[in-house]
């Protein structure tokens, strides 16, 4: 099996240190567009508490437990990939990032279901919405576009996953290969991080009362 690096790289290891700075480089320009989010969201709650909590009333609290406990074992799944590679345990890798790419296909058939369920009750931002006040209409606006840019991504996360599983078997350069899963792995667990965030905001408001 080679182990070509590409020019202008001199090392392996130097080509992996370069691709794992272009990843994170990219993953903190992710974070920065999603904090943009979040803090229109806490300033938002911070001044319509009241009117964000019974909004978030609403939402579907079964259907967003189940897709974060099917994110978090996606993500396992990947992280047991990636040690597997690191193990030179090759033939795992694939079947572990099929498992991780249909738990995350699960996530996104879950997640349709459920805005099929809020459209059918009216929960959205606009006319016609059964949520009559301003600031639950806000969160409503701010539910959707979250979440569906987190589904955005997690359709890329699919994406990139389901190519790496063909490279697999057809990539004969060591190196390629492991930047290729790390760099895939590393995208995949800011997907989850995410998810992560938005769990609590976004369903657990207001159930405690």
């Amino acid at each position: 099996m080679t182990d070509s690096v590409t020019k202008p790289f001199e090392t392996a290891a130097q080509q992996r240190h370069a691709a794992a700075f272009g990843i994170w480089l990219f993953l903190a320009t992710e974070v920065l567009f999603f904090g943009v989010l979040l803090t229109v969201y806490a300033v938002a709650r911070c001044l319509h508490p009241d009117d964000f909590l019974a909004a978030a009333r609403h939402s579907r609290l079964a259907i967003g437990t189940l897709n974060s406990a099917l994110l978090l074992t996606s993500s396992l799944m990947v992280s047991l990939a990636v040690k597997s590679e690191q193990l030179g345990q090759r033939r795992s890798v694939a079947p572990l990032l099929i498992v991780a790419i249909g738990l995350g296909l699960s996530f996104g058939a879950a997640k349709g279901v459920e805005y099929y369920l809020d459209v059918e009750d009216g929960y959205w931002p606009g006319s016609g919405s059964a949520i009559a006040t301003p600031a639950g209409q806000l969160y409503w606006s701010l539910y959707w576009l979250m979440t569906g840019v987190h589904a955005i991504h997690l359709a890329v996360g699919i994406a990139i996953l389901t190519a790496v599983v063909v490279l697999l078997t057809r990539e004969g350069n060591e190196t390629r290969r492991i930047n290729r899963l790390r760099v895939s792995a590393l995208y995949w667990h800011l997907i989850d991080i995410v998810w992560i965030v938005l769990y609590p905001l976004l369903y657990l408001g207001g159930r405690a009362a």
